[in-house]
């Protein structure tokens, strides 16, 4: 199952780590969606896409009021919301930069996740990350993956 069964368009070099049984979940409508990052590229086409689908969809960025790095409306952003979809990224790619960011994101959105009973949690993630541990910012993407596998959040 890929990010395609939502009807998305996205480059073959990313992938979404879906922590939940299947994408038909999104097929249910009406539901509360925090989709931080939305403002980015993907984010407007992930956030535009999900409202066609009749969702209530939360704008999760700095210029919206929720800041995943200082945990700033991020707690009131995810009240009654049931699925968190995570496109963020650091603003830089150099490796010790993305590790702080995703690191510190990453505690950030579990810890408020848990205490507002979200169910799922998904990530834009990139292919290859166990592959290329070398590089910092692959290195990064890996944490930020195996913080929300570890962290509880429904699982496969």
């Amino acid at each position: 199952m890929d990010i395609g069964d939502i009807g998305l368009k996205i480059p073959l070099v990313f992938k979404c780590v879906a922590y939940f049984k299947n994408f038909t979940i999104l097929n249910k409508s009406d539901m509360k969606i925090l989709v931080v990052g939305g403002t980015g590229l993907t984010g407007r086409l992930v956030t535009n896409k999900l409202e066609k689908l009749g969702h209530k969809v939360v704008i999760g960025s700095s210029s919206q009021g929720v800041n995943i790095l200082t945990s700033e409306g991020l707690q009131k952003a995810l009240t009654g919301t049931e699925i968190v979809i995570d496109l963020s990224n650091s603003s830089s790619p150099e490796g010790e930069n993305a590790l702080q960011f995703f690191e510190t994101a990453g505690k950030n959105l579990v810890k408020a996740e848990l205490n507002a009973s979200v169910k799922h949690h998904i990530i834009l993630s990139i292919v290859g990350t166990d592959d290329a541990l070398e590089i910092g910012y692959l290195r990064a993407k890996k944490l930020q993956e195996d913080t929300i596998k570890n962290s509880g959040i429904l699982t496969l």
